[in-house]
């Protein structure tokens, strides 16, 4: 069975990852880019017949290396993925952006476009592509008791302890689209690195 595919690319950086994609399956499957122009013709058969025959007429090769298929539409059961990982840090949202926009860098992401409250990127990775959102949610707080230093003073001969302060976790959420391998690649270097930084 052969397929026919029409790829609308909208730059050379897209073109080159198709002729990637094309070599990496061209051991597995007889997988081509045909030379010269590609048409899709769509109208009745006696309509076809009056055009090949025009075309031919206007050619300066043999009939013979023009290639004709009948092609009817085919719906790929592929699904698009999507992954999500929700984080809380005590850390300043500086240190927390500049430590994101790190990562974006190491993975090669670059940046498209930000909301209020997101920002948005494209990262190209071996195993494919895939878009990076990275949402804000604000902050929560919670009492923070663990290794604090209490504020002591003196209160009819004895030593009284401060409340516990509030600190707050700053809450946000990164979410990885695309298809294939690429969205689970980049999700688990993601939550590995950041795993790191938050000291999981």
């Amino acid at each position: 069975m052969e397929y026919l595919f029409t790829i609308d690319y909208s730059s050379d950086a897209e073109r080159k990852r198709i002729d990637y994609t094309v070599e990496r399956w061209s051991a597995r499957a007889e997988v081509r880019k045909p030379k010269g122009a590609v048409l899709l013709f769509k109208g009745p058969e006696s309509d076809v017949d009056e055009f090949i025959d025009d075309l031919f007429s206007r050619l300066d090769i043999e009939a013979g290396k023009v290639g004709i298929y009948r092609a009817e539409p085919y719906e790929p059961a592929v699904e698009k993925q999507k992954r999500e990982l929700a984080y809380e840090s005590s850390e300043r949202f500086e240190a927390v952006q500049s430590f994101l926009n790190y990562l974006m860098s190491k993975f090669g992401a670059s940046f498209e476009y930000s909301t209020e409250n997101a920002s948005h990127y494209t990262a190209y990775t071996k195993k494919g592509q895939a878009s990076i959102e990275i949402r804000w949610l604000g902050c929560s707080c919670e009492k923070e008791t663990k290794g604090l230093e209490f504020e002591k003073k003196m209160e009819g001969g004895e030593e009284v302890g401060g409340p516990p302060s509030l600190r707050p976790l700053l809450r946000f959420i990164i979410y990885v689209e695309g298809y294939g391998n690429a969205v689970d690649f980049i999700t688990e270097r993601f939550d590995e690195e950041m795993s790191i930084f938050l000291g999981r």
